[in-house]
């Protein structure tokens, strides 16, 4: 990833690659959606191709086990950074339909090659709301996922809520720290970054509502990035992005003068990446990344939610449990039609997942008095605030606004940054 290195001129999302500026800018996002938007999954489907002067537009796409985040321009190539979410669900086969007895506008068939399409000898895969058993959804907590037709369709679906009819997009995904980086050396994983762009570069089409048939894609993908969490989350912090020209965040750099050393602990789905790194504060310099001592846990929310729905089918006598991600978060779950507090339940579940993020920060960060920032982003940092909040003097922790989409806001800068590069 090249850092930008002249800090006074700025730069158009869809420009050649500049430096960004000094100065702090604001960055306005749009409330996220929580569960499927179908509506907004519904776009007109025989498109006018983009003419090739038409800016390439950039689409980041945190494509996490748990929750996949999006991050882009609200007018293509400039405007505010719009986010929004959806649950990294799926089912195979048609498992619903709609009150006139179609498909939903979530359901995708998917092909191992081109000339497969026009056979139709494809897989179904829908895009599901939470709340499904985990017989019909599967479980994303597999090595294979991020070369999976499930993370395929997954991508696929971010792209068509957002991306405008014809477009020209780059996109950028992401790895969890450990699967992009080689242990020993530090380097790029090439094998399982190259596996994933040519997953989602294989045939995926939305299947038509009414006729079951497949839809030609809306979009053209032109370029495909992959890219490092926890990395993603420092440059979000790093830079500011207003109206697709790029600035550097000056009250967060500023410490880096005088103290180099930083970490990010990253509390997703699946893993937990904590990664421990150095910068100058100089936008000359790139940011090092301690190979010897960042890492990725095996462990994350989806943990702590399989344990309290343990705990809940125990204290209740009951055989399921309805959405235990959201029960989690709402410390309240319907038993029989009625809410019932489980505020208790959910500090049991979460106090070993918090224990064993603390044990893995200060393995190496100690009290983090040597640290410019200790920095908490993902969505389980929201989960675990208050067990993370106090493992440091509160001057040393860093929370971005909305942490939930730290990584996806950070690809979308790292992607303006480099310009023709991205991806290298």
């Amino acid at each position: 990833m090249k850092q930008p290195t002249n800090t006074s001129a700025t730069r158009k999302a869809g420009a050649r690659k500049t430096a960004p500026p000094k100065g702090r800018a604001k960055t306005q996002e749009i409330e996220p959606v929580e569960t499927l938007d179908i509506a907004a999954a519904e776009p007109a489907f025989i498109p006018t191709p983009a003419p090739l002067t038409e800016p390439v537009i950039c689409i980041a796409v945190d494509d996490g086990h748990s929750e996949t985040k999006i991050a882009y321009l609200s007018e293509g190539v400039r405007g505010p950074v719009v986010t929004r979410s959806f649950p990294s669900r799926t089912a195979r086969g048609l498992i619903e339909v709609d009150a006139q007895g179609a498909a939903g506008a979530n359901a995708y068939r998917t092909y191992d090659e081109e000339e497969h399409v026009r056979g139709g000898a494809g897989d179904i895969i829908m895009i599901v709301p939470r709340g499904r058993s985990a017989e019909e959804t599967g479980d994303n907590r597999t090595q294979d996922y991020p070369t999976s037709d499930r993370n395929r369709a997954v991508v696929h679906h971010a792209l068509h809520l957002v991306a405008p009819k014809g477009a020209r997009l780059r996109i950028g995904t992401t790895l969890p720290y450990s699967d992009f980086h080689q242990p020993v050396t530090g380097g790029h994983n090439v094998r399982l970054i190259e596996a994933k762009k040519a997953n989602i570069a294989k045939p995926v089409r939305l299947i038509d509502r009414q006729s079951l048939t497949d839809l030609p894609l809306p979009y053209t993908v032109m370029e495909h990035g992959v890219y490092s969490e926890g990395v993603a989350a420092f440059f979000d912090c790093m830079l500011n992005l207003e109206d697709g020209a790029l600035s550097l965040n000056e009250a967060f750099c500023e410490r880096f003068g005088y103290v180099s050393s930083f970490a990010v602990v990253d509390v997703g789905g699946k893993t937990t990446d904590i990664v421990y790194g150095t910068w100058s504060g100089n936008p000359q310099d790139q940011p090092m990344i301690n190979i010897a001592q960042s890492e990725s846990l095996r462990a994350g929310v989806l943990d702590a939610a399989d344990d309290l729905e343990n705990r809940i089918k125990n204290e209740f006598g009951v055989r399921s449990v309805v959405d235990r991600e959201k029960a989690l978060a709402d410390r309240k779950v319907p038993i029989y039609g009625q809410l019932r507090d489980i505020g208790h339940l959910v500090d049991a579940a979460i106090k070993p997942l918090a224990t064993r993020i603390r044990e893995a920060v200060y393995r190496h960060a100690e009290d983090g008095s040597g640290l410019a920032y200790v920095i908490f982003v993902g969505g389980g940092s929201v989960l675990l605030r208050q067990h993370l909040e106090v493992l440091f003097d509160p001057g040393l922790v860093y929370v971005p606004e909305d942490p939930r989409f730290a990584n996806a806001r950070g690809v979308l800068k790292l992607m303006l940054a480099e310009g023709d590069d991205a991806g290298e």
